[in-house]
């Protein structure tokens, strides 16, 4: 009889990871088969530079979690006055950022070659994407807002898909400015859940004096946060802007469409990263060890199955159907190896994830910041070094060695956190001993 709860509860977990991380898939399914259409129909140098622009633009995913979505749950679970000023910070600064970030991001495409409207519409994008983010974050903290979240991601999937489809039919024209086009009205469609919950306290919070309620946060959580993100992106993506800088956009081509072999298990880590971060904040909160230990192994189970999944898919097409990801002018030995290097480094970050999680629910940026400038360099040397011996493929090597050294370096910071905790907890409960008997 005891089974059948036990039951009940892993069904109602399993699909709360599949809510999760569902509508993100969506999103990832339909953003690759849009590239690969952009993968047959555009230029070595076109793709280069359009997969360079994405990940530039999910660099500031991780500047805006840094900033404002890593911080929101520790705040939400306290209920000080001088948390509810730095809450305001948050979603003012968060609003008023995005305009400035869509502004700087218009400036780069043009730098890389993008034309005028192409341009136009990455900056829109890249701000309505930073919006749009904050408020999923923002849903997440509050439960009773996630269905805005189901929501807005089955928007933006279904806006993705449509695009994509009439492409397929030949409705629209394929230029270096149409997938970005696509994105933006994405974006745009899938911000309209939020307007009634997030964006609202957003244009709220406006009011506030910005420099001065984000003060607090800054000072607590933001300088070591952005360091470590920044640091992180070097170790997980320094090849990318190495390449495209020392070589040109055309040499980082291979790269990525490799990199599309493994673009599920990404988004389903960056998802559940998202997902998991209040669980583990609530977690710490009441000192339930055993509840974060269930959480720790539960989520790196979910996205080993995905990377196995993944794995075999990708396998199966690089044998039984290599022209379907790899179209001509793209050397076939060249993509398998960059399929291989990117399954280790997604294994990598499978492992370190839930610690990861962990150790920025409780507030430790700076530990995270010190493991991504000691694991940043061996990235950068090692893709530099790669480059100037073997071809632009193999500076994933470089970037493999660092997701290598920063899991050992999480998870010796998670674990150094994890005994702290535990003695915490023993000299709590000797105390209470104390107590009783002493009545």
């Amino acid at each position: 009889m005891r089974m059948m709860p036990r039951l009940g509860a892993g069904a109602a977990n399993l699909s709360r990871y599949g809510f999760a991380i569902g509508g993100p898939a969506g999103a990832a399914a339909a953003q690759f088969l849009l590239s690969l259409v952009l993968l047959q129909q555009l230029a070595p140098d076109g793709f280069g530079r359009y997969s360079f622009l994405l990940i530039a633009s999910q660099f500031t995913l991780g500047i805006w979690t840094a900033l404002f979505c890593a911080p929101l749950p520790t705040i939400l679970t306290r209920c000080e006055d001088s948390q509810r000023a730095m809450l305001h910070g948050i979603l003012s600064l968060s609003m008023a950022g995005s305009l400035a970030v869509a502004i700087v991001f218009s400036a780069l495409a043009l730098l890389m070659g993008e034309d005028g409207w192409g341009a136009a519409a990455y900056g829109a994008f890249t701000g309505l994407a930073l919006l749009r983010w904050f408020a999923r974050a923002h849903s997440y903290s509050i439960s009773r807002r996630q269905r805005d979240v189901v929501v807005s991601d089955f928007v933006y999937t279904a806006v993705l898909l449509i695009g994509v489809l009439a492409t397929a039919q030949g409705v629209f024209g394929l230029g270096s400015a149409y997938p970005f086009t696509l994105f933006l009205a994405a974006a745009f469609c899938a911000l309209f859940p939020f307007i009634r919950s997030s964006l609202r306290m957003q244009l709220r919070s406006l009011r506030q004096r910005i420099p001065r309620s984000y003060r607090g946060v800054w000072s607590e959580y933001g300088r070591w946060s952005i360091l470590g993100v920044v640091t992180t992106e070097l170790t997980a993506n320094g090849h990318a802007y190495l390449v495209a800088t020392l070589v040109d956009p055309a040499a980082f081509a291979p790269i990525a469409a490799s990199g599309l072999l493994v673009r599920p298990t990404a988004v389903a880590i960056n998802a559940l990263f998202e997902y998991e971060r209040p669980r583990f904040a609530i977690a710490i909160a009441e000192a339930n060890l055993a509840r974060i230990g269930w959480l720790r192994w539960s989520s790196r189970g979910i996205i080993a199955a995905i990377w196995v999944g993944t794995g075999i898919v990708a396998a199966t097409l690089l044998l039984a159907a290599p022209g379907f990801l790899i179209p001509e002018g793209y050397s076939y030995s060249s993509i398998v190896a960059g399929a291989i290097l990117w399954m280790a480094t997604v294994a990598f970050r499978i492992v370190r994830l839930p610690e990861a999680v962990l150790l920025q629910a409780s507030g430790a940026f700076r530990e995270l910041a010190v493991v991504g400038m000691i694991a940043a360099p061996v990235t950068c040397i090692g893709v530099t070094i790669a480059l100037s011996i073997a071809e632009p493929v193999w500076s994933l090597v470089g970037v493999v060695a660092g997701e290598l050294l920063s899991a050992l370096l999480i998870f010796r910071a998670a674990g150094r956190w994890h005994r702290n905790q535990k003695g915490g907890a023993n000299e709590r409960s000797e105390a209470g001993n104390g107590g009783v008997v002493g009545g």
